[in-house]
């Protein structure tokens, strides 16, 4: 890449983290604010400061859980917002190849972010009513190693991973209603929850009929989510290969849809 076109992409990266980060630390702040502070401030007054501490361990664990909720949400939230954001740079002179690199970027760095507030609510959550054993953050992939730094790395890792599995197919779900109208977004909008319940409905009918049976689709599960059987905890480097083939999948269709979006008159 040259010099210029690496300016650019480092001015459009400023420009998305600047949006990025503030509504995320304006998240962030009511999250703790609500799982916290309100049940806290409740408490206090209701019964004084007895009992405080023990109030606000079992909020960390509640915390912990939120946290991974409002992560999922964010990175995705801003993976899907595409078409205002390419008018904006197509208006100012950044090619589509050049904010699409800019924005893989800044849900890379927003992804970090994520990772990190993650770590901090979980092992917060740790010094309140839970112990490493029961952590649902620590629990799924923070077991496999015998070395505990191992442990941590690969959680970590797993983690980042699937955060940018959900900020691709943001992407690519984003890049797909850029090009559709407000009709056709409206349609597809009905359509999802319809096409669900046909696909649910299906898959019940196949169980009943014994088409296939619920013990080959809890050993999908089990494989996709790194199930070990007798070693009891699961390997994060088979869910993790999974997830990245279907990134990178994702990452192309998206690239694709990109260089086909175009202004749309009115809007």
């Amino acid at each position: 890449m040259g010099e210029k076109l690496m300016n650019k992409i480092a001015a459009v990266v400023k420009y998305d983290l600047s949006n990025y980060l503030r509504l995320v630390l304006i998240a962030y702040a009511w999250i703790i604010g609500l799982m916290l502070g309100v049940p806290t401030i409740i408490h206090v007054i209701g019964k004084g400061f007895t009992g405080t501490a023990e109030t606000i361990g079992a909020q960390l664990t509640t915390l912990s859980f939120g946290a991974i909720f409002v992560n999922l949400v964010l990175i995705f939230y801003c993976g899907f917002l595409t078409y205002e954001r390419f008018a904006f740079l197509i208006q100012n002179g950044v090619s589509r190849r050049t904010g699409w690199i800019a924005k893989l970027i800044s849900l890379l760095v927003l992804a970090g972010v994520a990772i990190i507030y993650g770590l901090l609510a979980n092992m917060l959550s740790l010094m309140g009513d839970q112990s490493k054993n029961v952590s649902f953050y620590w629990s799924l992939y923070g077991h496999f190693y015998k070395n505990g730094v191992l442990n941590i790395l690969s959680m970590i890792l797993t983690n980042l991973i699937f955060l940018l599995l959900v900020a691709a197919g943001g992407m690519m779900l984003g890049a797909l209603f850029a090009l559709l109208n407000r009709r056709q977004q409206r349609a597809i909008l009905v359509g999802i929850p319809l096409v669900l319940i046909v696909i649910f409905t299906i898959i019940g009918r196949m169980v009943s009929e014994k088409v296939i049976t619920w013990e080959r689709i809890d050993n999908f599960i089990r494989f996709v989510m790194g199930d070990t059987g007798p070693m009891g905890h699961l390997n994060p480097v088979v869910p993790s290969i999974i997830m990245l083939v279907l990134m990178l999948a994702c990452l192309a269709i998206s690239r694709w849809l990109n260089v086909r979006l175009r202004l749309k008159r009115g809007e």
